[in-house]
């Protein structure tokens, strides 16, 4: 995917394109596969988020899994993500220790979670909801 750091900023927009800076800067991306027009990626931070970019005729667009996607649309990961694909197409790009060893924390962690009954996940919820009581609210609210 080729990719110029305009369409970047003109997608993503202010303040989340330069929040993105600092996120590519510090190294918080992992490319996880590239082809002319999609890029998948994890973006550390907060948690670990999958970024997704798509070019179709010039045009961007893309998804994030973070809540700041999912409230106001185009996010500092994607921005950061996009960085990293311009100076990983340059030779130029590599994910920071921290970035790599969160990202594999993150995938034992789900890994961990996937191999789970559903009951054993019930237990695990209902003993997070007494120091997490939010939790009860968000389950609530999907249902």
């Amino acid at each position: 995917m080729r990719l110029q750091r305009e369409q970047i900023r003109a997608f993503i927009g202010e303040p989340y394109f330069s929040r993105g800076e600092a996120y590519f800067k510090d190294g918080m991306i992992q490319i996880v596969s590239i082809s002319d027009t999609l890029v998948q990626a994890k973006a550390v931070g907060t948690r670990v988020y999958n970024v997704q970019l798509v070019l179709e005729n010039s045009y961007l667009d893309g998804t994030c899994s973070c809540p700041a996607f999912e409230d106001f649309g185009p996010c500092k990961h994607m921005a950061a993500t996009g960085l990293a694909i311009i100076a990983y197409g340059q030779g130029a790009y590599n994910p920071s220790i921290t970035c790599i060893n969160q990202a594999a924390e993150f995938e034992e962690f789900e890994k961990a979670l996937r191999s789970k009954t559903k009951d054993e996940l019930i237990s695990i919820i209902i003993r997070l909801s007494d120091y997490y009581p939010e939790i009860i609210d968000e389950l609530n609210e999907s249902i």
